[in-house]
């Protein structure tokens, strides 16, 4: 056994035939780049076991009215549970107060791009738990294509760790529409923001939602309950395969639409007054649970009806069964448009309708017995609360003001500080002495010369090189320059008068003497010459 171990790790792996690896070159001459490893997505967050579940909503519950059955305990338990999770004043005020600072961050960068919401906080149906809180996009007059927005979030995430907003942000440029995720700083309301670029189907989608919800006054009530039941379960992000809050308005709608039970339209209509909230949820579970068609049709809330899924060639889920929801704001004109499908990334189908399949069979066992009905459906935990009393601290304490304005910073000084205290003098200090007096000339100088402008250059060649070389003109040029070191060209020149040498007794008497090649000179020598010959004979 030891020698057979021992001869596999002495024997070396055979290398690829050459002429393997010539077939795989292309016509360029290049081998095909390696298949890209698939990164792996990271787990969804898993509910902590520790975390107590808690129904704060219980104590604004009415305890005089007496039920008749467990739908309308139910409804009873509902409207106290909408009221409690609605975002509190204080949660608005910290909201927009983190808008108006990612505003002023990004301004260098977008000068007049505008940070907009959207997505449930827009339209009131956001939920107080700690899945991500705000979506939010930055609306801008260039046209940045998605395949180019990769430098401008990478810019984006600078800037916000830059100005202190947050210290991690995760850049999401692969995914179909390209996002920035982060978390702001505790002085900001720790929230889970969501940050794109000219991304409009989220703005568009704001107006549409609001007119549903002002038409059908039992689909906000609905869509909370099952936001809130599927969050307590890790079903609620789309990230991970879940129901995210788009997806769930859609299939809401269509469930009202549709009114698959057939229960009066008052229990749409007037849901408070028929205290209908406790069956339409129950139907809900029940519909899409158990009676959905998930491998025939599709949800079309543009029409509100379900249409077969052989009439849409959009559909590219490769779940035959999977579910299928037309977005209504961007349903397109072309039928092989895929971002129509707004329910392609829910893949954890299974998990969903098991769990829809679950709650209707715990409405069906309550008992009036029970101190919450609600609660094995929906409930909150401690860091939910401990986050709302958080937020509640920072805006009424002024903190939250603080941190968004801070006081102006002081110009720096070249000052000694405060709490060093400077010596005072004690004596007067001396007079001040007079200035010291400039010592006499030690010889006349000679008046200047007044030389118009254009004289100096070559001035020196002119009145002879003995002139400059005298200390009298120690500001004159030693190169033969009529301008003195310093002096404007344009000022006129004052040059001393020079001294002239007396004339040599064997020349002329003609000054300044003139050149060895001149006539003049070479008769002078001459005469010189015949003189002394003269004389000596």
């Amino acid at each position: 056994m030891d020698q057979t171990r021992e001869s596999r790790s002495m024997e070396k792996p055979e290398k690829a035939p050459e002429s393997s690896l010539l077939s795989r070159i292309d016509t360029n001459g290049l081998l095909p780049k390696p298949p890209r490893q698939k990164r792996k997505r990271s787990p969804a967050p898993v509910l902590p076991e520790n975390q107590h579940v808690l129904t704060p909503w219980l104590a604004e519950m009415l305890q005089n009215t007496v039920p008749i059955s467990t739908d309308q305990r139910l409804h009873q338990e509902i409207v106290p549970y909408i009221s409690y999770v609605q975002p509190t004043p204080q949660e608005n005020i910290a909201r927009q107060a983190l808008r108006e600072v990612i505003q002023k961050a990004l301004r260098h960068r977008f000068p007049d791009g505008e940070v907009k919401v959207f997505g449930s906080q827009a339209t009131g149906l956001c939920l107080p738990h700690w899945n991500r809180d705000m979506d939010l996009v930055v609306m801008t007059r260039e046209v940045i294509p998605a395949a180019e927005k990769k430098r401008p979030l990478f810019q984006l995430s600078t800037i916000l760790k830059a100005k202190r907003v947050t210290t991690d942000v995760r850049v999401n440029h692969r995914a179909r529409v390209p996002i920035i995720t982060f978390t702001s700083l505790p002085e900001f309301g720790s929230f889970n923001v969501d940050l794109g670029i000219n991304n409009t189907d989220g703005p568009q989608a704001i107006a549409v939602v609001n007119e549903y919800l002002s038409k059908m006054p039992a689909l906000r009530p609905l869509i909370l309950i099952v936001k809130g039941f599927l969050s307590q379960r890790n079903l609620n992000s789309a990230a991970y395969g879940g129901l995210g809050s788009y997806a769930v308005i859609c299939m809401c709608i269509s469930f009202l639409q549709l009114n698959p039970s057939k229960r009066p339209q008052d229990y749409i209509d007037k849901p408070m007054e028929t205290e209908s909230l406790g069956a339409l949820l129950a139907d809900f579970m029940f519909y899409y649970g158990i009676e959905f068609p998930y491998a025939a049709s599709y949800i079309c809330v543009s029409e509100g009806k379900l249409l077969p899924k052989e009439s849409a060639k959009w559909i590219t889920n490769k779940v035959p069964d999977g579910l299928a929801i037309q977005c209504p704001v961007n349903p397109g004109e072309d039928d092989y448009v895929t971002e129509n499908d707004v329910g392609k990334a829910v893949n954890r189908l299974d998990a969903i309708r098991d769990a829809f399949k679950t709650g209707y069979t715990t409405i069906l066992r309550l008992s009036l017995a029970n101190t919450s009905l609600l609660r094995p459906l929906v409930s909150l935990t401690q860091s939910t609360l401990d986050h709302r009393a958080h937020i509640k601290d920072i805006v009424d304490s002024g903190k939250l003001q603080d941190a968004v304005s801070p006081p102006p910073r002081h110009p720096r000084t070249h000052n000694k500080p405060a709490h060093k205290s400077v010596p005072q003098l004690t004596h007067t200090p001396p007079l001040s002495l007079p200035r010291r007096q400039p010592p006499p000339p030690s010889r006349p100088v000679p008046p200047p010369q007044y030389v118009p402008y254009g004289m100096g250059f070559g001035a020196g060649s002119v009145m002879g090189r003995n002139a400059y070389s005298s200390r009298d003109s120690g500001s004159i040029n030693r190169k033969g320059s009529g301008f003195a070191s310093g002096m404007h060209s344009s000022e006129p020149l004052y040059l001393p008068e020079p001294q002239l040498p007396a004339p040599h007794p064997h020349f002329d008497s003609e000054w300044p003497p003139r050149g060895r090649g001149s006539k003049t000179t070479r008769r002078s020598k001459t005469q010189s010459k015949r003189q002394r010959i003269d004389g000596g004979s």
